[in-house]
């Protein structure tokens, strides 16, 4: 096992977006690089200096094809809704033969990878019902998760349940995490197909801060440099970003202008 520099680390990311690319572009699937990486896009022409990920957003019926149907020889997608110990339910496109260590409690976690959310549609009155919803839910499989995210192997198994089952006895919840999850993603993706005015997500950190009017994404899609390559945007990427970040070609303050991500990075032998 062979530890990798940041600089290697985003190049292996860089090839999963491309593998992602040209498979979307292949099988008629839109996405839109998204946070970050398109405030790093408009603002430094790549990453972020003190950041260290890829995130992309899909339309729901994207989200689910791509799902099914992606395929290569170096990546494979991995459902985080469909796995039991982390609290997360989005998608992530992970580098085969790769590992990252948590550096807080040298936990084992994915492999390195790119993150996937979907945009789903809403109703007028979203934030007081259907999102709320969301909100509480997602809410309770925080606290009754065992870790935010993490890959539990061997012994550290053991401790996983032994932390799941103290969670369960402090907050009472009669059914599984995934039967939770479940639930969520489902809510998530209740109104599709349907005429709402709104859109977003409500998988990611921001919650309602994502959901918008769905014209935001529906004005079609441009190419943006990102590290001297060429990736999809939305074209309502400013609306986009100013609702959520609000001005976002401001730098934060120097204090504040450090990596959110604890974990080191590693290539299998």
């Amino acid at each position: 096992m062979r530890k990798v520099d940041k600089e290697e680390l985003k190049r292996i990311q860089l090839e999963i977006l491309d593998d992602i690319h040209a498979f979307c572009g292949s099988n008629g699937i839109s996405y839109s690089i998204s946070f970050g990486t398109l405030i790093g896009a408009l603002r430094h022409g790549g990453y972020i200096p003190w950041d260290d990920d890829i995130d992309l957003m899909m339309e729901r019926d994207d989200y689910e094809r791509f799902i099914r149907t992606f395929r290569s020889d170096k990546c494979e997608v991995l459902e985080l809704r469909k796995v039991d110990w982390c609290n997360e339910l989005f998608v992530k496109v992970v580098r085969k033969g790769t590992m990252m260590k948590d550096t807080v409690y040298g936990r084992e976690l994915w492999g390195i990878n790119i993150d996937i959310f979907p945009m789903d549609m809403f109703p007028a009155d979203a934030e007081h019902t259907v999102c709320d919803e969301i909100r509480r839910k997602r809410e309770l499989l925080a606290a009754i998760a065992p870790y935010y995210k993490t890959f539990p192997r061997g012994r550290e198994r053991t401790r996983w349940h032994l932390k799941y089952l103290a969670k369960r006895v402090l907050k009472p919840y009669f059914h599984s995490i995934l039967h939770l999850k479940a639930g969520i993603d489902s809510l998530t993706s209740s109104y599709k197909g349907q005429e709402t005015p709104l859109e977003g997500g409500m998988l990611g950190g921001y919650l309602f801060r994502e959901v918008m009017e769905k014209e935001v994404f529906r004005g079609g899609f441009i190419d943006l440099v990102f590290e001297g390559r060429k990736y999809k945007a939305i074209a309502g990427y400013d609306r986009f970003l100013r609702h959520v970040y609000g001005d976002y070609m401001q730098p934060p303050p120097v204090e504040e202008r450090v990596s959110v991500h604890y974990y080191d990075a590693y290539v299998l032998d």
